[in-house]
């Protein structure tokens, strides 16, 4: 079974709090930095990782060590991946930000992926406090935002993916377009909707089916939110015809 942790982005680590270095932890509370990663050497030096990024396929090289020079053994301390700042500036990082991380093993041979998750701000009473680990929630300002529902309709998008996703839950069909101007691709991201999200929490991602039906660039929000809408009226009447639920149930807050 593949392990995984999450990293949520502090401050700290995206060089915010007066850090000289860009980083992100691996949380020894969620996996054995050592066993997932394997040993750095004693002398303090990094051993380069190699990472796959899901949602673009592509690859990055990270360093992963102590966060200081240790003794003769490894101490209660940060196990870090250091030279981060190109996959964090490609995704446009910000505080809050969640990069679930996991390992996968095929013929004795481990391979590493991350499924980055923009969460957007989160309200004041829910900011991050040192050493506290918040649950996963839905986040309104994180999903309405990529998916249009926030923005102006003269907004400028500089890209974009108009996405269906298709799932059976207990012997029931449902489908839903949505756009994601984070370009997730097919393996994260599977809608702004409250229904799509508790779904995904109680039967897990590999439930959902998803296809980019189409890409765009530099393209109005006005008209990012009508080719959506094309492509749900299209997602209507294919419910219809083989009676699945179409969860598209408005376009509330979008200008076309």
């Amino acid at each position: 079974m593949p392990q995984s942790y999450i990293a949520r982005l502090t401050p700290s680590n995206l060089g915010k709090s007066n850090m000289h270095e860009i980083y992100w932890v691996c949380p020894k509370r969620q996996v054995d930095p050592t066993v997932f990663y394997g040993h750095p050497p004693k002398n303090g030096k990094r051993i380069p990782i190699k990472h796959k990024d899901l949602s673009t396929g592509k690859i990055y090289e990270f360093l992963f060590g102590f966060a200081k020079k240790p003794k003769l053994v490894y101490p209660s301390g940060e196990f870090r991946l250091t030279q981060v700042s190109n996959y964090l500036k490609d995704k446009n990082a910000e505080v809050h930000d969640e990069l679930e991380i996991t390992k996968h093993l095929k013929n004795h041979t481990a391979s590493f992926t991350i499924d980055y998750k923009n969460m957007g701000v989160l309200p004041k009473e829910k900011k991050h406090t040192p050493g506290v680990i918040y649950e996963k929630n839905y986040n309104p300002a994180a999903r309405g935002y990529r998916s249009g529902k926030t923005r102006k309709a003269g907004d400028i998008i500089s890209k974009a993916e108009i996405y269906k996703v298709i799932f059976t839950v207990e012997q029931n069909t449902y489908v839903y377009v949505g756009q994601d101007s984070h370009c997730a691709g097919t393996e994260s991201y599977f809608g702004s909707s409250l229904v799509m999200w508790h779904y995904e929490q109680i039967f897990g991602k590999g439930i959902f089916d998803k296809k980019i039906l189409k890409k765009v660039q530099e393209i109005k929000q006005s008209d990012l939110n009508s080719l959506e809408r094309k492509h749900i009226n299209e997602a209507e009447k294919e419910a219809i015809k083989n009676e699945w639920f179409c969860l598209n149930y408005t376009g509330k807050g979008k200008v076309y």
